[in-house]
């Protein structure tokens, strides 16, 4: 592990070119290797331990600054060079803004420097909409590209999925969580059928994985496995701010997940209760399944708006009904799972149960480079909801 302080240096550009930002960097890696007294003679050997590209896209200078103190936490996990764009495309006039930082460790040998680069770019005007040319040069060739784009999902045609490997998002921070979800689907097939296998994950996806092993865990036992068989009707309850609805991007593929794995067909989705409540529908077989999703008052409780506070699975009738409950604890750190077979037996525990935190969250993801197929097979379900 890297113990020694992390050295920073920055340089800002108020108007330049690609090239000009290629120099920059070339000129900062060379001046921060030099020793801090600025001796010649003590200077330290570069190693450039980039094992990755991460381009961020953004059209937000807060969520620009977020993304890059995200990136440089990770530093020392995930040496890579980072683009993250800012871009403005109706500005009036064409220009591209830069700031360049290069973070790096002296290696406990004392031998070597182990460095990361980052530009932060605001493109503006024609820049703004042609980023391939700008990222493309900027690129270390023969490593893997990864494309963090914040906000809804990009269209068909950005450039710059034709040079990523992998596409991550934030469905959260969709504004329209059903259809977009849906054109993520959508924009998978297209880019299949132009041979761009892009792989694509989602930091929402991601929050959903401890519900989804809790829940798988309920069924891992011979008593309790027949039940999926017989599983006919599931709720969700999702934190919402006053006025707010329960339909976001959490439940829709915590439903969607579930549907995938059972082999259930969407049948469609009906809103309810002043469309603060939606009802989703599947084809079982001969029989039919549903699944309600309801709002929670955020009062008292952590965590944000549009995520799932408590899950209900009912299996099953009368004396052989099945009852199977995760509910996150108001400490917003533990969950508590009920299992409750109808004159069998009835089983509770707590577990730990942490919020990830946008570092957690990406470095994850940038342990990952192959496809998800069960987000993806859970996004198609998602997409198929759709009227």
């Amino acid at each position: 592990m890297l113990q020694t302080p992390l050295r920073t240096l920055s340089r800002h550009l108020p108007s330049t070119d690609v090239e000009g930002v290629a120099r920059q960097l070339a000129a900062v890696m060379r001046e921060i290797s030099t020793s801090p007294d600025q001796q010649p003679q003590e200077a330290h050997a570069l190693a450039r331990a980039s094992v990755l590209n991460l381009v961020v896209y953004t059209q937000d200078l807060d969520a620009a600054q977020r993304g890059a103190e995200t990136i440089g936490a990770l530093a020392g996990l995930h040496p890579s060079r980072s683009l993250v764009v800012v871009a403005e495309p109706a500005a009036p006039q064409p220009d591209l803004e830069a700031t360049v930082t290069v973070r790096c460790q002296l290696h406990p040998s004392g031998g070597e420097l182990l460095c990361q680069e980052e530009a932060l770019l605001t493109a503006r005007g024609a820049v703004a909409q042609h980023l391939g040319s700008v990222a493309v040069p900027l690129l270390i060739p023969d490593l893997p590209v990864y494309l963090w784009w914040v906000g809804p999902p990009p269209p068909q045609e950005e450039e710059l999925l034709w040079v990523c490997h992998r596409l991550i998002v934030d469905s959260a921070l969709f504004p329209d969580p059903l259809a977009q979800l849906g054109e993520l689907h959508r924009l998978t097939a297209v880019l299949a059928s132009r041979q761009r296998a892009i792989a694509f994950s989602d930091f929402t996806w991601a929050r959903l994985t401890p519900w989804r092993e809790l829940i798988a865990q309920f069924f891992d036992g011979p008593e309790t496995l027949p039940y999926l068989a017989t599983l006919r009707q599931v709720r969700i309850e999702c934190a919402v701010d006053p006025g707010g609805t329960a339909l976001t991007a959490q439940p829709l593929l915590l439903a969607s997940w579930l549907a995938a794995r059972l082999g259930w067909r969407p049948r469609g989705i009906e809103a309810l209760a002043d469309a603060r409540e939606h009802l989703l529908t599947f084809d079982c077989g001969e029989r039919q399944a549903e699944v309600r999703v309801a709002p929670r008052m955020r009062i008292g409780e952590t965590g944000a708006s549009g995520e799932v506070r408590a899950v209900e699975l009912v299996a099953g009738e009368g004396d052989r009904e099945g009852r199977f409950t995760v509910a996150r604890t108001p400490d917003g750190e533990h969950a508590t799972t009920r299992a409750r077979l109808a004159g069998a037996w009835e089983v509770t525990r707590t577990v730990p149960m942490e919020r990830a935190s946008l570092v957690d969250l990406l470095r994850g993801e940038l342990a990952i480079l192959r496809h998800d197929r069960v987000f993806e097979q859970s996004l198609a379900v998602t997409a198929r909801l759709l009227p």
